[in-house]
């Protein structure tokens, strides 16, 4: 093992020679997308060093083949679970592999989406390590892998008065620890609004991804921005602020209580 810093091990070792590489030094990469605890518990019994063991992700080249979000999620629960961090990929089209030029995602709702949004959504559902699977990426997909924040970026498109009035983008937000079927509910906004005068809007139907914010007919509610995950009527006490952008929704699924999230107006 002399020389080598890490080994991606699919199949052909028993646990037992997993553990002993680990206690020379040597990483173990093990498949996050096949891995299961009956491994995980038989590594532990032969004293695996966990700080050398990490797990990646597959990626899939034909369409239809990528992993489903909610096996992801499970897998990296379990791996978690054990200490061990994983990885996974998202695609590139700007030259992507051959012999299929499909892109190399894990997972199939990803495939022809940006490495921006890949990227977001992984970390979303508990990805450590991101790579970019097809080998030629732009500088620009480049820079979207490596910009790091602390909190969750949502896209979308605003209304004209948000911008001038509002200012929601210059916020961080933190999803409100009540779990609602129909809207997503943050806590700032009261405190950030409470001596701003809302004058309401209303608003018509409320589709998915909607943001709106509670106006002066909200009561103590007023200032309090929400996004809308049911198709929901109209409201006198809410005023729409924004859109997200249709393919920024599937961040909608697993938008957990706590979590971090910045509102972000693009023009596309």
């Amino acid at each position: 093992a002399k020389g080598i810093n890490t080994l991606r091990l699919d199949y052909g070792y028993s646990p037992a020679e997993i553990a002993e590489l680990t206690k020379a030094g040597v990483s173990i990469q093990l498949n996050a997308s096949t891995c299961n605890e009956a491994l995980l518990e038989a590594l532990a019994k032969e004293k695996v060093d966990f700080a050398h063991l990490e797990a990646l992700h597959n990626f899939y080249p034909k369409v239809g083949t990528g992993l489903e979000s909610a096996y992801l999620m499970k897998q990296n629960a379990l791996l978690h679970s054990y200490g061990v961090a994983t990885a996974g990929f998202v695609p590139s089209y700007n030259r992507p592999r051959s012999p299929l030029f499909k892109g190399l995602p894990t997972l199939e709702i990803h495939r022809f989406l940006p490495v921006d949004l890949g990227k977001r959504h992984l970390q979303q559902l508990g990805i450590d390590n991101i790579f970019i699977g097809d080998s030629l990426p732009t500088a620009e997909e480049l820079q979207q892998l490596a910009s790091s924040e602390d909190y969750l970026v949502l896209k979308g498109k605003a209304f004209s008065h948000e911008v001038k009035d509002l200012h929601c983008t210059e916020h961080v937000l933190t999803v409100r620890s009540e779990e609602n079927s129909f809207r997503i509910r943050t806590e700032e906004g009261r405190a950030l609004y409470k001596d701003k005068n809302i004058s309401p809007e209303g608003c018509e139907n409320l589709s998915v991804g909607t943001v709106v914010i509670n106006n002066d007919l909200a009561g103590r509610y007023k200032g309090e921005i929400e996004i809308i995950k049911q198709p929901l009527k109209g409201d006198k006490s809410l005023n729409i602020i924004g859109n997200l952008l249709p393919r920024e929704l599937l961040l909608l699924e697993n938008l957990a209580p706590g979590t971090k999230i910045k509102l972000l107006w693009v023009s596309q």
